[in-house]
């Protein structure tokens, strides 16, 4: 079941856009990657509140997806218990 935000800003152009995933619910906190239409660049947006669950996909929304993880750079020390 899809999952919309409604009228957020866009942190690319700006703008209210409706946005939607289509692959479940939205958690408030959670972040992900999208392409503006305006400036047809990629952006992140981190959803400021849960999303609203919908029967289908809003016509015109921007579709979101999981915004990718970092990667530790090779050589890099990662987050790990070292005992």
């Amino acid at each position: 079941m899809p999952s919309l935000l409604r009228r957020r800003d866009c942190p690319v152009c700006g703008q209210a856009h409706n946005f939607c995933l289509t692959t479940g619910p939205i958690a408030a906190g959670q972040a992900f990657a999208f392409r503006c239409p305006v400036y047809d660049r990629p952006g992140l947006l981190r959803a400021d509140a849960a999303g609203e669950m919908t029967r289908s996909y809003l016509p015109g929304a921007i579709s979101l997806e999981d915004a990718p993880k970092p990667r530790s750079p090779a050589g890099c020390p990662t987050m790990r218990d070292e005992n």
